[in-house]
């Protein structure tokens, strides 16, 4: 449960970062400008009545940032399996200190 909180924090805070790099990536902005984007809105715009560029902006912006989150949370949980998979003797000191031992069996009462 507490990984899994850190895990969405993170992905939080990391969502702005990953949506100005989408918004300033040349391909998204180029496909934005030729109108390909547009028709793919095109449902999402009917589903939220979007008439008016406001609005359309509007479900663009919350979508990216849906983007930007997914992305970023992903991102986080493969880089956890990543580090969780090297060898003992990579990984970084903190984490060997981590890892469980087994316990040992409750003693038996007779």
């Amino acid at each position: 449960m507490k990984r899994t909180s850190v895990d969405l924090v993170l992905a939080a805070l990391l969502t702005f970062p990953v949506y100005v790099g989408l918004a300033n990536n040349r391909t998204i902005n180029d496909w934005f400008l030729y109108g390909q984007a547009w028709e793919l809105f095109q449902p999402l715009f009917d589903l939220g009545n979007a008439i008016g560029i406001d609005r359309q902006a509007a479900i663009v912006i919350g979508t990216m940032f849906t983007v930007s989150f997914v992305l970023s949370l992903t991102g986080i949980i493969v880089v956890r399996y990543a580090v969780r998979k090297l060898p003992s003797r990579v990984r970084p000191p903190n984490a060997r200190a981590r890892q469980r031992f087994p316990q040992r069996p409750p003693a038996v009462r007779s």
